[in-house]
């Protein structure tokens, strides 16, 4: 490839990442929605109780806030703060009568849109309490503030490489072909999956500046993303036990190497401990253990229906993370995307075990979890979705990860087509 046909490649690589994370910020803004529904229900009480604990909660019940890690409220106490003392002037009051009562029904059910939510205290007569806006605003700043470092820190990563094409324009490929992240980012974005997306990105960045510049520093850095991760995304743990077993069959020192990531995987283990004990009053309350939102065991169709099922499996509806932890095993060379390449193969797999328990759930049958009627889903087409949801909004954290090996792929296969090009200019001499 020539000098002047590099400059080109390489320009039009950062004009589609940058016309794409414009597009991407101008869909936040004109059609991302602030409603709090399921999950982020359970996200807002959390930090409402570390932030006001005499406040009074939004639903009657927080059953399953217990059984959230805490790491995306943690993380949202700076906005919140920050929103406490510098903007709380600006606040309006504002009664709304139309909200939701069931657990899988939005508080409001009319969905906000992002711009038009702030600065308003909305009144709920049924239960009798105040959604506040800033506790809302710190959940989506931090939501939003993780994605968009995610994607940076991703590019820092593929910066690494030090190729003359960098592609960053995968990035935000892989992004916008996720339409389940993506429907997180406009539709559900205080769910804890951006931020886990955010956490994963850091991780990854200074994993692999630590492992190839043997950089104390950045195995630090890198541990204490992991830990973060782990506090968002119970899969964070599992993920450093991972580690720990590949790296012994492909670093040189891997001992050395894990003691760098222990101190941070002690810190999100001490903040775990602390939270317990502020919200619980028990510092070994590990409510995340609990199976009454998720149970362990393995099923054969769930685990097809994850992987394969056209309406919900991760090979159609997130092909690109697929691709990606292909091309992370392709090249034995790269001892360093292989580590987060067999990482991300386990990963999977522990998830094909985790199956919701409203997955098994008969049609018209109404369980009660924790004291809080659910409905089940009526018919398998509701059922498909469930699967599809969260299987591919688990695996977005993955996201870092395969973007790095869809670079490696692009990059193999210019190099393949760059040779061909020459064998035929040689043969027409």
């Amino acid at each position: 490839m020539g000098i002047q046909e590099s400059r080109f490649w390489r320009f039009a690589d950062f004009a589609i990442f940058a016309g794409l994370l414009i597009a991407l910020a101008f869909t936040i803004f004109s059609q991302a929605v602030a409603n709090l529904q399921a999950d982020s229900i359970d996200y807002y009480s959390m930090l409402q109780k570390l932030a006001e604990p005499e406040a009074k909660p939004i639903v009657s019940s927080l059953h399953f806030m217990q059984q959230r890690l805490p790491g995306y409220p943690i993380a949202a106490l700076i906005p919140y703060y920050f929103a406490s003392f510098f903007m709380e002037p600006l606040v309006q009051a504002e009664e709304l009568t139309d909200f939701g009562q069931g657990f899988q029904t939005a508080i409001p059910s009319r969905p906000f849109p992002l711009r038009e939510v702030f600065f308003k205290n909305i009144l709920l007569p049924l239960s009798d309490a105040v959604l506040e806006w800033k506790v809302l605003f710190a959940l989506l700043f931090t939501s939003y503030a993780m994605l968009f470092a995610g994607i940076f820190y991703t590019l820092k990563a593929l910066l690494l490489e030090k190729t003359k094409i960098a592609w960053a324009s995968l990035i935000m490929v892989a992004v916008f072909a996720s339409s389940v992240f993506l429907q997180n980012i406009i539709l559900t974005p205080a769910y804890a999956t951006l931020a886990a997306f955010g956490f994963s990105a850091v991780f990854c960045y200074f994993f692999i500046k630590g492992f190839l510049e043997k950089s104390q520093k950045a195995g630090i850095l890198a541990g204490i993303a992991l830990g973060f991760l782990a506090l968002a995304r119970p899969e964070g743990f599992l993920l450093f036990a991972l580690l720990a077993f590949f790296l012994l069959f492909y670093a040189k020192k891997p001992l050395g190497f894990l003691k760098t990531l222990l101190p941070g995987i002690a810190l999100a283990f001490g903040l775990l401990l602390a939270y317990n004990f502020l919200v619980f009053g028990n510092a070994l309350h590990f409510g995340f253990l609990a199976s009454d939102i998720n149970t362990f065991g393995f099923d054969a169709g769930f685990a097809f229906k994850s992987l394969f099922h056209p309406e919900s499996g991760i090979l159609f509806w997130s092909p690109l993370i697929v691709i990606g932890i292909i091309g992370l095993l392709a090249f034995p060379e790269k001892k360093h995307l292989r580590i987060l390449g067999f990482c991300s193969l386990a990963l999977i797999l522990f998830l094909l075990f985790r199956i919701p328990i409203m997955y098994y759930c008969t049609e018209n049958t109404v369980l009660s979890m924790g004291g809080v009627p659910v409905s089940c889903f009526a018919g398998e087409a509701q059922k498909l979705s469930l699967v599809r949801s969260d299987i591919n909004r688990y695996v977005s954290v993955l996201l870092p990860f395969a973007i790095l090996g869809l670079a490696e792929l692009a990059r193999h296969a210019s190099k393949l087509l760059a040779g061909k090009n020459q064998l035929k200019k040689q043969k027409k001499r």
